[in-house]
């Protein structure tokens, strides 16, 4: 009886509780219909609102509004809205910089307007979509989704729709240089929104259509474009709109060379952007006029606008300006030779660069913690349907209601048990992932320490040997002795040769190559190669063939340095593996008509002895050696090849290669995209007679660790008629000078005690030595180090080995100088 009668309990206190969910889930069930006309309502203030917040450039706000009607569409299950909700997230996420999050959401949106059938609004998001795509970089992708956008706005009829389509295309082309293009589909765009009477639409497609025609070239066009631009915005009072045509319009005329011009429209374009209290605009304002002074060369106006500009994107966290107003003091204080403001400028811009590549990182791991955060919400939100489900299942029966809730409080524990582990492991795999990381860093740096120490420390021995060989040969009669000197002498050049490779190979493998343009003139290089490879050809069976295109003596914007480093490691390969035969090195310079750029081409063919099938992908990635063709010839050390394929492609360019055994080689370098310019802004430089001797007997001072390397330079100099005084570091240095001044100091620059760039500050520092030239004489050739020692202020840079010539060009240079500045 006990037994029945607790079971009639049981089930009576199942029946009550039953009553009580069923009461819940009605009650729940009016909620939605009383509010319905009321929640749709708030929603859609929130879509406007977010809306209103966009083109205010106020995105915190706006992604607030537009996450909360997301939250509030899901709960109410309005599609259309999630939709709008979605698009409009993605926008947020776009304009703030945050690609990855702004496609999630847009995919979103376009799975969205698919369970819709809304074919419109499909075509908006794909085109919304192309700008994140366009700006990362996946410019195919890009303009299929633009295309095809485009195909549904027209079949749809949706005009205004296709004009922002038309115009998105033409940026598109606009940022991957195809001009034609671009010009094409923003003039149909702008033709569009003039039919449909777009004021600020029209506007808009001007000032991208000036854009192109600037990138033309053709600024009289982009002029016009920006100045009827600017006369609808004004029409309108579109201040934000008025201010960038304004900016465009000082850009042209700065291009024209109408720099005070240039500077009233910078002005005016500051001051709607200080009326508008946009920061971001005011800096970029201030940095232009900054800019702007800084080439009329009124300094101190310069200096004040950068350091205002810095100002406000201290203010408003925007590192862009502040990196480049940073930059832009640096090059102002090298200009004005104060080196050391220069110097500390040129720190905080480094400092910050380099920070900027962390807070990436950081940013990246928080899109990542956003995307979690948001699976997060979506499975709470696919739980609590459940819950709803076994809610109305309770309907039927209690006891299949506490059944329903007894497996999903199971599964719950399960999954936030697998949840837990999961995470577990992603924090681990997080762990070992940035380990990894600063182990490869580490590495990478202590392979970049080791070709640093590697190339000085063979330097200095070289110089020596060679600096020795030289004062030999000048003293020799012997004609046995002197071969026996000529073959250390290339042996010398050899290895020095090696010493090069490995700095250039470190370099470039640590992506701290920095290519230098400057014009250059490719008849020239052409006529040095074949005077250079024609004589060291003599006595051999291999004839030099130098083949030029008709347009060779055009000045183009490259590397020369590079350049030739290109070519000349082409012809030693030849050379190294031609015995007998021709070589044959072809320079060509195509137009690209109507770009205003160039393709070279550079091609060597030789009749060597060629390179195996099964090795020729070998060849420009690993060191590679074949057997030689002359018995006395080095093989060499197979990082040449190497380095042409690196640097190549540093160029953007593409190398191919044709070989077979015994049938010869040929390679063929394209560089696309060089610039020409004007051969009047090329400066001829200045030599010296080589009798001209400035101040024979001049008292120099060598500072310097080594005693044999001072020893060297004495015995160098006072060949060439100069009196010597030696320093064995900066302090004995600095006692030296006390006594007696040079008229010219060679300086190493790593000694103990007191360093090169320590002894040079306080040479600087005191007016009665700041004027004496000091150059720095290094085994330290990298252009790291060169920026260095001119950024310190010395007077010129010479590596070991010493190449005489150079090392009396620049003494003779600086003494004359120094002479006639005194006088």
């Amino acid at each position: 009886m006990r037994r029945i009668r607790k079971s009639y309990r049981t089930i009576l206190a199942l029946a009550l509780l039953a009553l009580f969910c069923i009461l819940i889930v009605f009650l729940m069930g009016l909620k939605p219909s009383r509010n319905k006309s009321e929640s749709l309502s708030m929603i859609n203030k929130l879509l406007e609102e977010g809306k209103e917040n966009l083109d205010r450039h106020a995105y915190d706000q706006a992604l607030l509004q537009y996450e909360e009607s997301l939250e509030l569409s899901q709960r109410m299950k309005y599609e259309k809205e999630i939709g709008k909700s979605l698009y409009g997230l993605g926008t947020v996420h776009r304009l703030k910089g945050s690609n990855p999050l702004a496609k999630e959401y847009y995919t979103k949106a376009v799975e969205v307007y698919s369970g819709l059938n809304d074919s419109v609004g499909i075509a908006e998001t794909m085109n919304a979509m192309a700008l994140v795509l366009t700006n990362t970089g996946e410019y195919t992708e890009a303009l299929n989704m633009l295309l095809q956008s485009l195909k549904t706005l027209r079949r749809n009829k949706a005009q205004e729709e296709e004009s922002s389509v038309l115009l998105n295309i033409g940026r598109l082309y606009t940022v991957t240089n195809d001009l034609e293009n671009a010009l094409e589909y923003t003039s149909q765009s702008l033709d569009l929104k003039r039919k449909l009477n777009i004021p600020g639409g029209i506007a808009n497609a001007l000032n991208n259509m000036g854009v192109i025609y600037r990138r033309k070239g053709e600024q009289d066009k982009a002029l016009t474009m920006f100045e009827e631009s600017l006369s609808i915005q004004r029409t309108l009072g579109d201040k934000t709109g008025v201010a960038n045509s304004l900016n465009n319009i000082g850009i042209i005329l700065h291009t024209t060379g109408h720099n005070e011009k240039a500077i009233r429209y910078f002005r005016e374009a500051l001051s709607i952007r200080e009326e508008l209290g946009d920061k971001s605009g005011i800096a970029m304002g201030l940095y232009n006029l900054g800019y702007m002074y800084s080439v009329i060369e009124n300094h101190s106006m310069a200096f004040s606008y950068f350091k205002r500009s810095i100002d406000y994107s201290y203010e408003i966290k925007d590192n862009n300006y502040r990196l480049r107003g940073y930059e832009a003091l640096s090059g102002l204080f090298e200009k004005t030779g104060d080196y050391k403001s220069s110097l500390a400028y040129f720190q905080q811009f480094k400092q910050l660069n380099d920070s900027l590549f962390n807070e990436k990182s950081k940013n990246q791991m928080l899109e990542i913690q956003v995307r979690y955060e948001t699976a997060e919400k979506e499975q709470e939100l696919a739980r609590t349907r459940q819950i709803s489900i076994a809610l109305g299942a309770l309907l039927i029966t209690a006891l299949a209601f506490f059944l329903a809730v007894f497996l999903l409080l199971s599964k719950r524990k399960k999954i936030n048990r697998k949840l837990d582990q999961q995470n577990k492991e992603i924090i681990k795999q997080s762990k070992k992932l940035a380990e990894a990381k600063d182990l490869l860093s580490q590495n990478l740096k202590l392979k970049e320490l080791f070709f640093a120490a590697a190339n000085h420390e063979l330097r200095v021995p070289l110089n020596i040997i060679k600096g020795f060989s030289e004062l030999l040969e000048n003293r020799i009669d012997d004609q046995q002795l002197l071969r026996y000197i000529e073959g250390i002498k290339n042996n010398i050049k050899s290895l020095q040769k090696l010493v090069d490779d490995i700095l250039d190979f470190s370099m470039i493998e640590s992506g701290n190559l920095r290519l230098e343009k400057g014009p250059v003139n490719l008849l020239h290089v052409a006529k040095d190669v074949y005077d250079i490879y024609h004589e060291q050809l003599k006595g051999r069976p291999v004839q030099l063939k130098v083949s030029k295109s008709r347009n060779l003596d055009k000045w183009l914007l490259l590397d020369e340095v590079r350049i030739r480093q290109i070519i000349y490691n082409l012809m030693e390969n030849a050379l190294k593996f031609t015995g007998q035969g021709d070589i044959h090195l072809n320079i060509e310079i195509k137009e690209n008509p109507g770009s205003g750029y160039y393709d070279l081409i550079i091609i060597s063919e030789d009749t060597g002895v060629g390179i195996p099938e099964e090795y020729k992908h070998l060849v420009l990635h690993t060191s590679f050696k074949t057997k030689p063709v002359i018995e006395s010839h080095s093989l060499g050390y197979g990082l040449g090849l190497q380095i042409i394929n690196r640097l190549v492609k540093c160029m953007n360019g593409k190398i191919k290669l044709e070989s077979s055994s015994d049938k010869g080689t040929r390679f063929e370098i394209e560089i696309p995209g060089v610039e020409s310019c004007d051969s009047s802004v090329v400066h001829k430089p200045v030599t010296l007679p080589a009798n001209d001797f400035a101040a024979p007997g001049a008292d120099l001072l060598i500072v310097d660790d080594s005693e044999l390397n001072r020893r060297l330079l004495a015995m160098m100099l006072k060949e060439n008629g100069f009196e010597t005084r030696e320093a064995e570091d900066g302090a004995d240095a600095l006692r030296a000078i006390s006594v007696q001044k040079p008229e010219l100091i060679l300086m190493d620059l790593y000694m103990p005690n007191i360093d090169g760039y320590k002894a040079l500050r306080k040479l600087k520092r005191s007016k009665s030595t700041s004027s004496i030239p000091v150059i720095a004489v290094t085994a330290s050739a990298s252009d790291e180090e060169r920026e260095n020692v001119y950024a310190a202020g010395f007077d010129a840079y010479i590596t070991k080995p010493v190449d005489k010539k150079l090392l009396l060009t620049e003494i003779h240079q600086l003494i004359r100088k120094n002479l006639s500045f005194k006088s």
